[in-house]
């Protein structure tokens, strides 16, 4: 094994990537700090009047563009107040939810996954995300209008114009900075780590005890790194099944397929660890878990659903 020539195709497979992912995450956050995101409100008020959500809810949603536990911490307050009913809050919480899919496609799929998927599969991943906000949006409007009663909704805020300035540029570069260290060591690592791993066979060694499971979904059985991976870290499975694409350990559909599957089961993981202690601190037990509930079982029913498209047509 030459470890000479392992370095360099990882820094020739890396180096366009961490520019393409440093020019989109600081560009990204130089549009969300001019405040560009906060004028999507006219989107917001037509979608609230639809899901017959309080106006209470159009305000808590331009929030959670921001922060998700604030907004919610809002709609929380806004129930203790009687200004909205348990129904309301449990769908004012789904709502916050929505924004944030569209949010990460330009700070997380487009300056991350397109880049370290290359522009076929990642465009397909983060279709399937930007699909799973509609999804959401699509069924709080649906049973918000069946369920909730119509409440008349506040005429929207002005805002100024939207200005780029150097000192936003400054905020925005200091402000990624340290994400683009981690991301560009996570990257560096996991693609040598890779390269290493396929010279050395060990992905071949694995068929006979992971060939059941994988030979299932037409898959090599190089896929369990990123998948494994995925669960822990989603960046890092990304950055790991890129690094198998590039190699030519997995083709375009497979990485598709490998998506899917890894997402299905790192969603339920992450609203364990992460969504469960939040949402159950802001609105108690009963409705954390149900708002979660919801919300997850959403994404895994529409992953399941786009998987088993994937093994009919491949």
């Amino acid at each position: 094994m030459d470890l000479t020539d392992i370095m360099i195709r990882t820094v020739e497979y890396v180096l366009p990537l961490l520019l393409l992912i440093f020019v989109g995450l600081v560009g990204a956050s130089v549009l969300i700090e001019a405040g560009l995101m906060q004028r999507l409100e006219f989107v917001v008020t037509p979608f609230v009047k639809a899901s017959h959500l309080p106006s209470e809810s159009a305000m808590a949603i331009l929030t959670s563009v921001g922060s998700v536990e604030t907004a919610n911490a809002m709609v929380a307050e806004f129930r203790r107040e009687n200004r909205i009913n348990d129904t309301e809050m449990v769908f004012s919480a789904l709502a916050n939810s929505i924004p944030v899919y569209f949010k990460e496609l330009f700070t997380y799929q487009i300056p991350i996954v397109l880049p370290a998927l290359g522009a076929a599969v990642g465009a397909f991943y983060a279709a399937v995300f930007a699909l799973t906000g509609f999804i959401k949006s699509a069924v709080v409007i649906l049973f918000g209008r069946w369920i909730l009663d119509k409440r008349d909704i506040q005429p929207g805020r002005r805002y100024p114009s939207l200005r780029i300035s150097l000192d936003i540029i400054r905020r925005s570069f200091v402000k990624q900075k340290g994400i683009f260290f981690r991301i560009s060591s996570m990257l560096v690592i996991m693609t040598f780590a890779i390269f290493v791993l396929t010279e050395l066979g060990v992905f071949d060694r694995m068929s006979p005890y992971i060939n059941p499971l994988t030979g299932y979904f037409g898959l090599p059985t190089s896929v369990v790194v990123p998948c494994d991976t995925y669960i822990v870290n989603p960046i890092l499975g990304i950055i790991s099944l890129g690094a198998l694409i590039h190699n030519g350990e997995l083709t375009q559909f497979q990485a598709m397929i490998t998506l899917m599957l890894g997402s299905m089961f790192m969603l339920p993981v992450i609203a364990v660890k992460t969504q469960v202690p939040k949402y159950n601190a802001i609105f108690g037990v009963k409705f954390g878990l149900l708002i979660v509930g919801i919300s997850t079982g959403i994404s895994i029913f529409l992953r399941g659903l786009i998987l088993v498209i994937l093994l009919v047509v491949q």
